[in-house]
């Protein structure tokens, strides 16, 4: 088992189908000296040169976020890629066009998406003689880049030291492809993702759908005024909730979303209420400075009104002593609310509304007679730019480059090329 620690990891899961020359194999199931098919300056073959197996123990992690899987869902990039879901750890890299951009950095919160309930997780490193672009299922992703720490690993399910991973991608020349590492560079990536999610059928709506986990039951909130949402608690789950707390979650905000946070609704402030007794509780009260799953406070950005806020992260635990100001014991019996949770919301952007479960259909294509017009009136992702020595003199040799989506491997084979002399 992975000891807990604050270490990024470029790894895929054991049921992810790595591309072969003889066809696609579970991850779990490859050796040492298996051939797989390549992108890059490595060549269209490589053999396994090492695999590497750690356990990741996500309900004992201080950052979970760093380690916990990022699902893309099956074509969510493109047309057919991935070609089924594919779950690869945060600071795995996707090739897009002729970079390589860490998953974490494409979250859109609806076909990029972190998953949050996985209390473990296994990885595996697919190591190559060069760093590569392997297809994990349907998808172009990076394999593992040793930095000469690889002694460190264990197979054997020995309990070894949480190395940092991310010293080895940061060395310069070392990667197959440039790499981009900040939320700026890859703002227009995640908005052409955006984009093809609305095409897909998801939508964006106000309505945060928050919910309330009290024990087995949940609850869902009542608009009671513009951003305040109310929970309202029989004798039975209030008694519960003294004794055991409360779960909070929401959608996904899209405004988070957008810069690469997965983030669900914007609380300015909580108010707890039992019979003539109340608690109020600011976005900068200490009461929420250890609450699990419950961002920092922060201002709001140029131009949105109100004070301090605070950003739902995945699921937020509020603890027994919360509610120690209201009264202990609820005479009331049966479905007669007795306490009261009211929730105010930060001015925000839309939230994501999910579309119904499965893999995403292709967009629909418009209806036309002649074909120029059709490609003509197709709406087009936004480009991506980059300038020479835009990331790193190093890192990006090329002249400006705009892609649309996915340019094909064919600029980046013939960059390769160039660059190999």
């Amino acid at each position: 088992m992975l000891p807990v620690g604050d270490a990024p990891m470029l790894c895929f899961t054991p049921e992810t189908r790595i591309a072969t020359p003889r066809g696609e194999v579970r991850m779990r199931d490859l050796r040492v000296g298996h051939l797989v098919l390549c992108q890059g300056i490595g060549g269209a073959v490589q053999p396994i040169k090492w695999i590497g197996k750690v356990q990741a123990e996500i309900a004992r992690h201080p950052r979970p976020e760093r380690v916990r899987p990022i699902l893309i869902k099956a074509g969510a990039l493109e047309d057919g890629v991935p070609s089924r879901d594919l779950r690869v750890s945060p600071d795995h890299a996707i090739l897009r066009g002729i970079v390589l951009v860490p998953a974490r950095l494409l979250l859109n919160g609806v076909t990029i998406l972190q998953e949050q309930d996985w209390p473990q997780i296994t990885y595996y490193h697919l190591e190559l003689p060069r760093h590569s672009v392997v297809i994990a299922d349907g998808a172009p992703a990076e394999s593992w880049l040793d930095d000469g720490r690889r002694s460190q690993f264990s197979n054997s399910g020995v309990t070894v030291r949480f190395v940092d991973f991310e010293g080895a991608c940061a060395s310069r020349g070392l990667t197959c492809f440039p790499v981009l590492r900040d939320e700026r560079s890859t703002a227009p990536l995640r908005a052409s993702l955006a984009a093809r999610a609305r095409d897909l059928g998801f939508q964006e709506v106000d309505e945060p759908d928050m919910r309330l986990r009290v024990g087995e039951s949940v609850f869902k909130s009542q608009l009671a005024g513009p951003g305040r949402y109310v929970f309202r608690l029989n004798a039975e789950a209030a008694t519960t909730a003294q004794r055991l707390g409360l779960s909070l979650t929401s959608r996904v905000s899209t405004e988070t979303a957008a810069v690469g946070r997965q983030l669900g609704a914007a609380i300015s402030g909580l108010m707890l209420r039992a019979g003539h007794a109340s608690v109020s509780i600011g976005a900068g009260d200490p009461r929420l400075r250890s609450i699990r799953g419950l961002g920092a406070p922060e201002a709001p950005p140029p131009g949105v009104r109100g004070g301090l806020r605070r950003w739902i992260e995945g699921i937020v635990r509020l603890p027994p002593t919360l509610l120690a100001g209201l009264p202990r014991l609820f005479s009331a019996q049966g479905n007669v609310p007795v306490l009261e949770i009211e929730v105010f919301l930060a001015e925000q952007d839309p939230f994501w509304l999910p579309a119904e479960a499965g893999p995403p259909a292709a967009p629909k294509k418009r209806r036309t007679r002649n074909t120029k017009l059709a490609a003509a009136a197709a709406p087009m992702a936004p480009p991506i730019m980059l300038r020479a020595g835009a990331l790193d003199p190093d890192d990006n040799p090329f002249n400006v480059v705009t892609l649309p989506s996915a340019t094909g491997i064919a600029l980046a084979e013939r960059e390769d090329a160039e660059r190999a002399g």
